[in-house]
């Protein structure tokens, strides 16, 4: 999260165009930054720098300015003079209005994965993960019942 608020240190940008001045940064490759999520609609690279900024908004370190921009606040001027060396969401947990964020997604998407790998996944891979798990076990009873009818 930390490149992408040093992206709008010196005042407002464009999602789209942060998107593709991380990618650049970060040394991505064409195809790392052309993969897509399952459903077809939005690259993975972005989906995770929009989660990103969802995030950083939820700590009111970002503020929308318009449609697909945005800017940092003064709170979030004050973090980057403090030159953090990394910006997670356990380090978000101490800024308002992020732990109510965190609290509401826990409540409303029970996963059985653990606590700690929540900062691995962002919240639409949380929700592909369940819904795999859920049709694999709608397969699995599918199966078990086929099997049970045949005798």
């Amino acid at each position: 999260m930390l490149p992408l608020l040093r992206s709008a240190e010196h005042g407002e940008v464009k999602l789209g165009d942060v998107v593709k001045s991380l990618a650049e940064k970060l040394g991505l490759s064409e195809k790392e930054v052309a993969e897509l999520l399952p459903s077809g609609q939005q690259t993975v690279f972005a989906n995770r720098v929009g989660w990103a900024k969802t995030y950083l908004k939820k700590a009111c370190l970002l503020e929308p300015t318009r449609r697909g921009y945005f800017r940092i606040t003064a709170q979030e001027q004050e973090v980057l003079r403090s030159n953090p060396s990394r910006i997670d969401s356990a380090y978000l947990m101490q800024f308002a209005g992020f732990p109510q964020f965190r609290e509401g997604a826990s409540e409303e998407v029970e996963t059985s994965e653990p606590q700690a790998s929540e900062e691995i996944y962002t919240p639409d891979e949380v929700m592909r993960v369940a819904h795999q798990q859920i049709e694999s076990a709608l397969a699995q009873e599918l199966v078990d019942r086929i099997l049970l009818s045949r005798y």
